[in-house]
């Protein structure tokens, strides 16, 4: 009886949460997907438990590293967590930047993969650079011209208080002293 209570004491949490999750296990198979995990890839579970490799929802290039921190956690015990960014491609092709938990369950050769969408962080990043490196254009602009106006604004003083064959000072300013 505790075994099944804490059985579906788990797999509640694991359906409740807010990120994607996928049971992995030694051969990198999906085992068991959340309700997230389907609405990320747009993948149904009938599609994906028992079916499909984990690294097959990731863009190519990053399928070895993807296994490489599987293999990681399934070797290292003391390794609690392993936290990277990677790009999940979903069923209409789609590229997504995902933050990836991996974390072997003790014991066992199981490992839970948590995956939280950031792509609109991501997007809201480049975005937020773009516009710092448009408002640093900008500044410099503005302290160009400032610097060229008080220039100006120097000579047309010197103009005014100085006598222009002489350089000498003039009335205006003899009045203004």
């Amino acid at each position: 009886i505790q075994l099944k209570e804490s059985e579906n004491r788990y797999r509640t949490i694991f359906e409740v949460s807010d990120n994607a999750m996928m049971l992995v296990n030694e051969h990198s198979t999906i085992t068991m997907v959340n309700e997230k995990f389907e609405n990320m890839t747009g993948c149904s579970k009938e599609s994906v438990e028992n079916l499909k490799s984990w690294t097959e929802f990731f863009v190519d290039n990053e399928r070895s590293k993807l296994e490489g921190r599987l293999r990681q956690a399934d070797d290292d015990d003391s390794a609690t967590r392993q936290h990277f960014e990677s790009l999940l491609v979903d069923n209409k092709g789609n590229t997504k930047v995902i933050y990836t938990n991996v974390k072997r369950i003790p014991d066992s050769k199981i490992c839970i993969v948590s995956m939280n969408d950031i792509s609109e962080l991501k997007f809201a990043e480049k975005e937020i650079l773009l516009l710092n490196n448009e408002l640093n254009t900008i500044n410099k602009g503005l302290n160009q011209e400032i610097t060229l106006r008080e220039k100006i604004e120097k000579q047309l003083r010197y103009k005014a208080t100085h006598d222009h064959l002489t350089g000498l000072p003039n009335r205006v300013l003899f009045f203004d002293r």
